[in-house]
């Protein structure tokens, strides 16, 4: 079973000063068969676990569509990791990633770094507030009337130790996240194979506060996912054990897959939304080897096209061109500091669009 357009209906996203972590996911509840609206985002670090072909992409294409359905850019960003970049590419064109779905080996391990340092800045801004929370933070931020900044969370698909894809410094950064993001607005949730998580280090394996286990094969695999049996007795993919810090005991649960369609259609109302000129904060930057601009005659032609774009349609939107230029976010950004250099655009002004500098006349005098 699967969702389809007339049971994920999105117009108009909701766009809110804040996301509310509050949002809810619902799911099937196996013990009661009745639906149950779950909080799953009062934890920060999500672990999900089980055999292949038993619903873990599918279920982070669905908290990524909840996200999506609660968050604008400006709640939440995202960063989006998976070695395939199948399960998670169909979200690469939303306006609130980062950058490109993150698929290279060492491109993992450069995102997970940024992350690592955004995290350290992060809590360097806590201090020179002094602020306590994340919270308080962006209350201080906003009283004095700069840019809010938006939560972060980190999606990991499909990655392997054996492989390399999961290298010894990614693990370190996950380990830094771990033990330092939920203080400044930094999740993560991460979906791996039995074995990677046999692998994984114990000291970033019990670091996550939340375990989700799809079906397991025996009762230990069952133990090493939620730390307790009942994985084991799931009956069908998209079957899953839940089991969060402090809940007292596993809830089972069972949700069903997002169509493709759904998932075209609420990043396709998300693209609308950036196109009229709606601003993205370009404070997110994930430096990876192909966002970089320079100045060959490729990056020139880029940043021809990127001027005709903002000029013909007098919107200074980041996200607009990521859309337009079909480059990541971070590489969109690069482009856009690189135009006010060259006076087509104006700085960043907040939560607005950059204002445009070049009129259509003078870009075609240029021309």
């Amino acid at each position: 079973m699967s969702f389809s357009d007339d049971d994920l209906v999105v117009g108009e996203p909701l766009v809110q000063e804040r996301w509310h972590r509050s949002s809810l996911v619902t799911f099937l509840n196996l013990d009661n068969r009745e639906l149950s609206a779950v909080s799953i985002w009062d934890s920060y670090f999500l672990l999900v676990s089980g055999n292949p072909g038993t619903g873990k992409s599918s279920f982070l294409q669905r908290l990524i569509c909840n996200v999506l359905e609660n968050a604008s850019p400006n709640d939440v960003r995202l960063l989006l990791i998976d070695a395939t970049a199948v399960d998670l590419g169909p979200f690469r064109t939303a306006p609130h990633l980062l950058t490109s779905v993150v698929s290279d080996r060492q491109k993992i391990s450069n995102a997970l770094g940024w992350a690592v340092r955004e995290t350290a800045r992060r809590i360097e801004l806590l201090v020179a507030n002094e602020c306590k929370t994340f919270d308080s933070l962006l209350t201080e931020l906003s009283l004095k009337g700069e840019e809010v900044l938006p939560e972060i969370i980190i999606f990991i698909d499909d990655l392997e130790i054996s492989s390399g894809s999961l290298s010894p410094d990614a693990c370190e950064s996950l380990y830094r996240l771990l033990s330092n993001g939920r203080i400044v607005g930094v999740r993560i949730v991460m979906a791996a194979s039995l074995g990677t998580l046999h692998l994984l280090p114990a000291s970033v394996r019990d670091l996550f506060e939340c375990r989700i286990s799809f079906r397991t094969t025996s009762v230990q695999e069952s133990r090493r996912t939620l730390g307790t049996p009942g994985a084991e007795m799931l009956e069908r993919p998209g079957h899953f054990a839940l089991l969060r810090a402090g809940s007292g005991g596993v809830g089972r649960f069972a949700f069903v897959e997002v169509d493709m369609s759904a998932i075209r259609n609420i990043v396709q109302s998300w693209n609308h939304w950036a196109s009229q000129g709606e601003h993205v904060p370009s404070s997110e930057k994930v430096a990876t080897p192909n966002d970089q601009v320079s100045d060959d005659d490729d990056d020139e032609a880029m940043l021809k096209a990127a001027t005709e774009i903002i000029v013909r349609s007098q919107l200074g939107s980041t996200s607009m061109l990521q859309r337009k230029l079909k480059v990541g976010f971070a590489r969109a950004g690069r482009i856009m500091d690189l135009l006010e250099q060259r006076g087509v655009v104006g700085p960043s002004v907040g939560a607005k669009g950059r204002e445009v500098l070049m009129s259509i006349e003078e870009f075609e005098r240029l021309a």
